[in-house]
């Protein structure tokens, strides 16, 4: 992939790899360096360092939005940018999209980019499973969202709103109480 941006030719048809060059999967030897790229690997990708340590978590924070459209209209669909002592690159746009949603090298790790941020508040997310393990728990979940399952969705929650909000009437309701408790009865109603 660092070939074809290198000569300005990122495009869903450019290569990703040299001829003859094997991607590299994140079970490959070696593969810890796929994570946090050293800036002189990515020294030819335009991008901004920001302030020291932080780089440039102030303005992502502010913003995350408006800093994605800022940086993709002054360096183009991938850059690079620093943030809390680390190089990052950003891909944008649909052709990018696909490119790493559908991965069929699988060369990139859902478990490497989300890992440290989802994995702690949720241990074995399939958000942060990799390759066989996300594709056997995504065939999993999927039954629950087929178009009969969902259906039968609709006329829970419709059930348990309603039954709800009927006891509100003629009272003073703490909103935040009464869509948590809102949310666990649906929760339960649905996973019986």
């Amino acid at each position: 992939m660092t070939a074809a941006i290198a000569a300005g030719a990122w495009a869903p048809s450019a290569p990703l790899l040299d001829a003859g060059q094997k991607p590299r999967r994140w079970s490959s030897p070696g593969a810890e360096t796929l994570r946090h790229p050293r800036l002189a690997d990515i020294a030819h990708i335009p991008g901004k360092r920001g302030l020291p340590v932080v780089g440039v978590m102030p303005e992502v924070i502010l913003d995350p939005l408006a800093f994605s459209e800022r940086m993709t209209r002054r360096y183009g669909p991938v850059y690079r940018f620093h943030a809390l002592g680390k190089w990052h690159l950003h891909l944008t746009g649909p052709e990018a999209n696909e490119m790493l949603l559908f991965d069929p090298d699988s060369i990139f790790s859902a478990e490497g980019g989300w890992g440290p941020l989802v994995g702690p508040l949720f241990p074995g997310a399939l958000l942060v499973r990799d390759g066989a393990e996300h594709r056997s728990g995504r065939r999993m979940l999927g039954e629950a969202f087929r178009q009969a399952e969902l259906g039968g969705y609709q006329r829970i929650f419709a059930g348990d709103i309603d039954a709800r909000v009927g006891a509100w009437a003629g009272r003073e309701v703490d909103p935040y109480a009464e869509a948590k408790a809102l949310t666990f009865r649906i929760a339960a109603s649905t996973f019986r």
